[in-house]
């Protein structure tokens, strides 16, 4: 848990680092806020919570218009709060891709308030996403880097693990052991799914992986586990292609095989 934590923290920390100003390479500092965003497994499952179902690039299209005699851009930011989200992991994710230029886009965008065409960006962008992830985890919205550094990494005590064993043991008897697996099998599908918006290459691989995944929690409904197997080995197989999945598609597999355990010692 401690480790989960963290990696949030890392993320807010990155936004604040941005946000004070003190940089050089704009790209880089996205890049950094990218990295920890989807490197954290714990904000991808927010993510796949909130934006899931959203088209970012038409929530995108939606917001930023420009005008055609004046040629002006002009941004205007979605009522709904999942729309927003959508909007500014979107508008990361495009500059880290450099599918943005970074310079043009904030020229065109973002100039005419109160600051730099960068503050504006880091006003409306930035901040407002970094401060709902803080919230959301209840993770201190002002943390810097040099604080996370010096700060000691967090440790479960052993009789916490076992304390979490022994009501997750607790739990697991008191309801169908296949429900709850395949609940899970269900869970970390979304998490991929979400993990997926932001691959770069491999466009073909990535709705093929979609279209299993979707199969994939279709069979978990039916409880059809021989389709689940054989979607288990096509998706383990996309993955070697698409390798930022490989920890999220080791847990799948563990899931899995747990369920095939479970059913052999009972």
């Amino acid at each position: 848990m401690g480790n989960n934590v963290r990696k949030v923290e890392k993320f807010v920390a990155d936004c604040n680092d941005m946000l004070s100003g003190r940089f050089l390479d704009f790209n880089k500092k996205v890049d950094n806020i990218f990295r920890s965003m989807t490197e954290s497994e714990d904000i991808l499952s927010f993510l796949t919570n909130n934006i899931s179902d959203i088209d970012g690039e038409e929530v995108f299209e939606s917001a930023f218009i420009v005008d055609g005699k004046t040629k002006n851009g002009k941004l205007s930011l979605p009522s709904e709060e999942k729309e927003r989200i959508a909007l500014f992991v979107y508008v990361i994710n495009e500059i880290s891709s450099r599918k943005l230029n970074s310079n043009k886009f904030l020229e065109t965008y973002f100039r005419g308030g109160q600051g730099t065409p960068t503050q504006m960006f880091l006003n409306k962008i930035i901040e407002p996403l970094k401060n709902m992830i803080a919230d959301f985890f209840k993770v201190d919205k002002n943390l810097t880097l040099a604080e996370l550094n010096n700060k000691p990494e967090e440790e479960e005590t052993l009789e916490e693990e076992e304390e979490d064993e022994l009501n997750y043991e607790e739990e697991y008897t008191k309801e169908d052991a296949l429900t709850l697996a395949l609940n899970n099998v269900v869970r970390v599908c979304d998490e991929i799914v979400a993990k997926l918006k932001f691959e770069r290459k491999h466009e073909g691989e990535v709705e093929d992986f979609n279209f299993m995944l979707s199969a994939l929690k279709r069979a978990c409904e039916l409880k059809d586990m021989l389709i689940v197997n054989g979607l288990i080995l096509g998706i383990n197989y996309l993955s070697r292609k698409i390798k930022s999945t490989n920890y999220l598609v080791n847990e799948l597999n563990e899931i899995v095989y747990n369920i095939y355990q479970t059913s052999a010692e009972n």
